[in-house]
């Protein structure tokens, strides 16, 4: 759902959703293929040192930790609520964690407006929206950082420690990152699948990622935008570069991303896109791999403060292709002897 500009409460809450110091996972199960036994071993493995609360309504232990039938029941604070119910059952356990005052919440469950149950969606958000518990997915895989040892959802590992703040509506693409990072020592900072993006929206992790100290660049997969204008205002508010990858402007795409993460992109042709990631101040990548190579770069190198770029390569033939990319891209690189004499 739009909103208008990225909400204060919701940019403070994120912290308890990338740091939280206790985790309910509402839905815990004792049957490992299921996502509430998945979550609960990602978190153990990846060396989480906070408290876990399984919340299951019919088991009192899940993996040797005590459970409880509500997080109601739950006799400490609760930071972060995952919940990986059914979607029928979604709505009634985040009402229990603002009866529990429950900070922030993520919900993995998938059968919303994707499968055409908007109207549930709609009102989960409304209700979330008037008590201020901000709603992360649903339809997601997970969210984590390696610097706090922390990977909560079904993603099997963590990545490796870098520059990249990495925010997606898909959850197989933030795979494919992860991936990266561990074949191509692509270092992430951060990551979070947003999934159909009911509540917690781009414009609000962005500002989130801006003020996480790891973060060099923040790298955005997109297949919808509900709110363009709160995401050009938080581009432009930001210090850190950022780079996109928008998905979905085809004619089968547009189905294709509705399908995939109830993104609407009917009336939004890549013209307006582009426009309007020109006013935003972000590079807009085609291909995948540009989308990875853009952003550990913005990750890993100053600012440039001129056009001054040289090239030093051991091959004539990768270096006669750079020389001409950078022809075509407007920025021509120079002889080091005009650059500095010396």
């Amino acid at each position: 759902m739009e909103v208008k500009e990225a909400r204060q409460y919701v940019v403070d809450k994120l912290d308890y959703a990338f740091k939280p110091r206790t985790i309910a996972v509402i839905g815990a199960s004792r049957n490992e293929k299921k996502v509430g036994f998945k979550v609960i071993q990602s978190l153990r493995n990846s060396g989480y040192k906070g408290i876990i609360y399984p919340v299951n309504i019919n088991a009192t232990e899940v993996g040797g930790l005590k459970a409880y039938r509500s997080v109601k029941d739950i006799p400490g604070d609760v930071d972060l609520a995952f919940v990986a119910l059914p979607a029928v059952g979604v709505f009634d356990a985040l009402k229990e964690c603002v009866a529990k005052g429950v900070q922030i919440a993520v919900v993995s469950s998938s059968g919303f407006k994707e499968v055409g149950n908007g109207d549930l969606q709609n009102e989960i958000t409304e209700y979330c929206r008037e008590n201020e518990l901000p709603l992360i997915g649903p339809n997601l895989v997970g969210i984590g950082t390696p610097y706090f040892d922390f990977n909560c959802g079904f993603v099997p590992y963590l990545p490796n420690k870098g520059p990249v703040a990495l925010i997606s509506q898909s959850g197989s693409n933030l795979l494919a990152a992860l991936g990266s990072s561990q074949i191509d020592h692509f270092g992430i900072s951060m990551f979070v699948g947003l999934g159909n993006k009911a509540d917690v929206d781009f414009s609000e992790v962005i500002k989130y990622a801006d003020k996480e100290p790891h973060t060099k660049c923040i790298a955005v997969y997109i297949e919808a935008l509900d709110s363009y204008d709160a995401f050009k205002k938080a581009c432009l508010e930001v210090d850190k570069p950022i780079t996109v990858i928008k998905v979905g402007a085809s004619n089968i795409g547009v189905k294709a991303a509705f399908a995939h993460t109830a993104s609407e992109n009917r009336g939004h042709d890549n013209k307006s896109y582009d426009q309007l990631f020109e006013e935003s101040g972000v590079l807009r990548e085609k291909t995948w791999m540009e989308f990875l190579d853009t952003s550990l770069a913005l990750g890993s190198m100053p600012p440039l403060e001129g056009d001054n770029v040289v090239m030093i390569t051991n091959g004539g033939g990768a270096g006669l292709l750079a020389c001409d990319q950078f022809e075509r891209l407007g920025m021509p690189l120079h002889e080091l002897k005009y650059i500095s004499p010396a």
